[in-house]
């Protein structure tokens, strides 16, 4: 298991060894009286606070950065398999579903409606989803902190979850055979994985915006996320006489340019969306002529994430998706 807190890095063993690093790996430090022996098998941080999950003996809590570490199971079963945190609960998955403490691992009760009563192997929260996968059964969201949860994999074409990567509102999940993206919450997936080897997707990380995928057996690859924007909700009420199109040139760093054709005479409307449905830009909104029009979106004063452009050319809607990064 491995993650970061600050400017501390976190490493546990199997033979529930935790070691430290301040210096970017360069050198460790072993502190690990309270988890030896114990299995260390994720890690998860709620601000200054460090939760470890064990393979044998529940979770434990260090609120000294790692110098120290305490039970915190009171209600939970002992095997961890994931760890997750979200508007400052902690999500455990376990045997038969998913625990949910609001009280920094004080007390631990179940929230399964929905799931299926094996562990869950990953837990990933972004914006107001949360995603449990499994192994062998698919991924599922819940979007009221675990309450419920609904299945969420129409499109991937292999259900098979090995690791869950949340980046700005959008969320990339690893399979055996690649990976898929979604930037509306699991309704829909988009294969990204071209020129990525056949491989299971074990786990991920990002780098300014760039996404690195360990694969098992063909190493470690990386793609820039700019370049995996997807196309969400296009639609088309007129197919069989509409002569017109609709088109994007995304420079996620700098700017968006929405490129149309019209073939007669419309009033066009284009206007970009943030997540929660907000106005944030209206590129056009007045009477053409039929032609090709090209209008400019800056995006360097915006905040990164995930918008959505749609574009209505008289009684014709589409809307598309775009990454914007930094």
């Amino acid at each position: 298991a491995l993650t970061g807190n600050g400017g501390t890095l976190f490493a546990g063993t199997d033979d529930g060894s935790v070691f430290l690093s301040t210096d970017n790996g360069a050198q460790w430090t072993a502190v690990t009286s309270e988890l030896k022996n114990k299995g260390i098998s994720c890690f998860a941080t709620n601000g200054v606070d460090v939760f470890a999950g064990t393979s044998s003996e529940g979770v434990f809590l260090s609120t000294d950065n790692g110098a120290n570490w305490t039970a915190a199971n009171s209600g939970l079963s002992t095997s961890i398999s994931s760890i997750a945190t979200k508007n400052g609960s902690i999500f455990v998955g376990v045997f038969g579903g998913v625990h949910r403490s609001t009280d920094n691992g004080g007390s631990w009760s179940k929230v399964n409606t929905g799931l299926p009563s094996s562990p869950a192997d990953v837990l990933a929260a972004t914006g107001n989803a949360l995603f449990a996968g499994y192994k062998f059964g698919g991924i599922f969201l819940s979007t009221d902190d675990g309450t419920n949860w609904t299945d969420v994999n129409a499109d991937l074409s292999n259900t098979t979850i090995m690791s869950i990567a949340p980046f700005d509102g959008a969320v990339f999940v690893g399979t055996e055979d690649g990976v898929s993206l979604s930037v509306n919450d699991g309704t829909s997936w988009t294969s990204v994985d071209s020129g990525l080897p056949n491989s299971s997707v074990q786990s991920f990380a990002f780098f300014d915006d760039t996404l690195f995928a360990a694969t098992k057996g063909n190493g470690v690859w990386c793609r820039p996320v700019s370049e995996m924007s997807v196309t969400i909700g296009v639609r088309q009420k007129r197919a069989a006489t509409r002569q017109g199109r609709f088109d994007l040139q995304a420079r996620p760093h700098s700017g968006i340019v929405v490129g149309c054709t019209i073939g007669r005479p419309e009033k066009v409307v284009a206007v970009v969306y943030d997540l929660y449905g907000h106005a944030v830009a209206t590129l056009v909104n007045r009477q053409l002529s039929p032609g090709e029009y090209r209008f400019g979106w800056d995006t360097r004063a915006v905040a990164p994430g995930c918008y959505t452009i749609q574009l209505r050319e008289g009684a014709d809607a589409w809307q598309k998706t775009v990454m914007v990064t930094r």
